[in-house]
């Protein structure tokens, strides 16, 4: 069975600690990319939620839609998800959109350290993907 082969890690979010809501800068992906997107989450309170969308929009940066969702995250770890813009023409620039939920009275700021990374897939990874 091939290996899965990757290009350089490249950051939608750095880590750091975050308390509201944002949008990441956006970053410029090849046409048709079949891509790895991953959510690090490294520190979270407890009764917390974190969701995230993937965006993508063309090469001008306008009419974003929503491609991928890591909706609801109550835990740390590393979450790993397969964008495949192939069937959308067009699409050359992801971006990241969060949403932060605390659900209990205490008044305090909801409170996440994460980071977001996309990786391209080489063409072996992206022929084992193509046949299912």
């Amino acid at each position: 069975m091939p290996t899965a082969s990757l290009t350089k890690r490249a950051f939608l979010v750095e880590e750091e600690i975050r308390r509201e809501e944002g949008v990441s800068p956006t970053a410029s992906v090849p046409e048709a990319a079949l891509l790895r997107i991953t959510l690090g989450i490294t520190r979270i309170v407890e009764r917390e939620s974190l969701d995230v969308v993937i965006e993508s929009a063309d090469a001008d940066g306008e009419d974003w839609k929503p491609v991928l969702d890591f909706s609801q995250k109550f835990y740390c770890g590393a979450y790993r998800r397969v964008l495949d813009l192939t069937g959308r023409p067009g699409l050359r620039v992801i971006r990241a959109r969060w949403r932060m939920c605390r659900w209990h009275t205490s008044g305090a700021s909801p409170l996440f350290s994460f980071y977001i990374a996309w990786e391209e897939m080489e063409a072996p990874v992206r022929a084992m993907a193509a046949a299912g």
